[in-house]
């Protein structure tokens, strides 16, 4: 599930109500408003804490900005094994857990609050480590990059674009890492902002739109490779984002 909760704090009754009713094994935001945390380091002492906000059959992995607005997060159901990779991490809004699977899968979120060439230089930088340590191209990343100018269908960027410059660094990045953006349908009003992409198109099945809890629609994402979970070791399929 990919969700941009636009202050998680403040709807934790909402978001709670969600996941009871979808269910998912992963949540991935783009906009949390949290405070506090940041991958690989001890949380700050006025830090929000995670089970302030979170469902407790979830483990969080938190990139907070620590200032009004921003921050993203990754939550694994506590049933499979998750790592935060913090190696992958240079600054700027973004977080990488690896699943235990039955081949290791990469889940990324990262959010561009504004149109920014720099941004965007660190993600390429940050998918580079990531693509040299990790060969097997299971890596699912979602996204809020603001740029509703692109044409996923064609890679193409629209003639009356603003910024066309960074929103096609944007398309150069997807091609250059071999990334498919899966999901269609419009997320806030008439434009695509949040986004689903992957290398491997054998790991997406569907994805499509739920009610929101922000001014975001909510994004159900199933993949076909198979979660490993505690105490197992053998190999299979399963269906992942909704049980």
């Amino acid at each position: 599930m990919t969700i941009n909760c636009r202050s998680i704090k403040d709807k934790t009754s909402e978001f709670k109500t969600t996941i009871q009713y979808t269910k998912p094994d992963i949540i991935i935001d783009t906009k949390s408003w949290l405070k506090g945390v940041k991958p690989g380091k001890n949380p700050t002492k006025d830090a929000i804490k995670s089970t302030e906000v979170f469902h407790d059959n979830y483990t969080s992995y938190r990139n907070d900005r620590g200032t009004l607005g921003g921050g993203v997060f990754i939550l694994v159901n506590n049933s499979m094994i998750g790592t935060e990779q913090p190696q992958f991490i240079t600054k700027f809004e973004y977080e990488w857990v690896k699943l235990k699977t039955a081949q290791d899968q990469i889940i990324g979120s990262f959010y561009m609050p504004h149109r920014n060439k720099t941004q965007l230089e660190e993600l390429e930088n940050s998918l580079e480590k990531i693509t040299e340590e990790n060969k097997n191209n299971n890596i699912i990343l979602a996204v809020d990059f603001n740029c509703p100018d692109i044409m996923w269908d064609t890679l193409s960027v629209k003639k009356d674009a603003h910024d066309p410059d960074v929103q096609k660094q944007h398309i150069n990045i997807t091609t250059q890492f071999g990334l498919t953006q899966f999901h269609e349908e419009p997320t806030r009003e008439n434009n695509l902002l949040d986004l689903v992409f992957t290398p491997n198109s054998s790991l997406i099945k569907t994805s499509k739109n739920i009610p929101d809890i922000s001014d975001h629609a909510i994004i159900i994402t199933n993949h076909t490779t198979r979660n490993l979970h505690l105490g197992e070791s053998t190999s299979g399929q399963e269906q992942t984002g909704k049980k």
